[in-house]
């Protein structure tokens, strides 16, 4: 049941500021409070009041521009609109309905505070996340809960259960997902050219994930489990890059997971050429020597 502001239902309150203003506007015109009986009370906006007339034989008041007055032939005046203290149904009468939960997914483990959307709703009602009730409370409007320990990862139906006993049913409303974990990655050092494949492997991983190398999206990525990614590394300057995966509930990183090197290059040697018996210096130039190359 939907209340006004002091706690009535809507249709009690309706009849009884009618009938309170009825009371009111009588006592003070007739200047007859004491010979009104509480029997005598009927609905505002289905009584008519005769008024006198001035000379002119019309109504001595001013009909509203708005037309919420009005004077028929007979010189009575319809006084039913003119009582209208703000109140209107519908701010007391909305549908009761759930429209969203944001965010729509958490980890299965549960905790996360969510906000459920919708009309209608009401303080002390209890949030059923799958089979598994938790508390809420209202805050402007909307219900503010936090998950409970998801059985496994998957969606989950929200139901609002109102104080009344009512309900409401959002299906698949919300996502329990395994926490998102890059374990390993392999190779970790790869040619600045990029184009080698590497494999991740962790936990949480879904089709459609990403996978980045410091900001640069891998050229290719291969869902192989939910425990094993496979990513087309792209080219990159020399250094070491962090790996990140982003699934469409989630995201992780690795720091520092790729060492990208710059690729082994002869370009000239001198002196082209030597004693047999050797010994001599030569100098070798090219690109991606490294101080524990022999």
């Amino acid at each position: 049941m939907r209340l006004s502001p002091i706690g009535w239902s809507t249709q009690i309150w309706n009849r009884l500021r009618h009938r309170a203003v009825l009371l009111v506007f009588m006592s003070m015109t007739l200047g007859c409070g004491d010979c009104i009986s509480v029997n005598d009370f009927v609905d505002i906006t289905d009584m008519t009041v005769d008024v006198p007339k001035n000379d002119a034989g019309t109504d001595s008041s001013d009909p509203d521009d708005s037309g919420n007055t009005t004077v028929t032939d007979g010189g009575e005046k319809d006084f039913g609109p003119l009582f209208d203290f703000g109140f209107q149904d519908t701010d007391f009468n909305q549908p009761f309905a759930i429209t969203a939960v944001v965010p729509g997914t958490g980890p299965v483990g549960g905790g996360t505070i969510v906000r459920i959307d919708g009309t209608g709703l009401e303080d002390g009602s209890t949030v059923f996340f799958g089979s598994q009730p938790v508390e809420s409370i209202l805050s402007q409007g909307k219900l503010v809960a936090r998950t409970p320990a998801g059985s496994a990862p998957g969606p989950v139906s929200v139901k609002v259960l109102a104080p009344d006993g009512e309900s409401r049913v959002l299906t698949d409303a919300f996502r329990y997902v395994t926490g998102l974990v890059i374990q390993e990655v392999s190779p970790t050092r790869i040619p600045t050219t990029g184009g080698v494949e590497v494999e991740i492997t962790g936990q949480g991983f879904e089709p459609g994930s990403a996978v980045s190398f410091s900001g640069d999206p891998a050229l290719r990525v291969s869902f192989v489990s939910s425990e094993i990614l496979r990513a087309l590394a792209p080219p990159r300057a020399r250094g070491f890059v962090d790996v990140r995966v982003t699934t469409p509930y989630a995201s992780a990183v690795r720091p520092r997971a790729v060492e990208y090197f710059t690729p082994l290059e002869i370009t000239d040697i001198s002196p082209a050429s030597g004693l047999t018996a050797g010994g001599e210096t030569i100098v070798i130039k090219g690109a991606g020597f490294e101080s524990a190359m022999q």
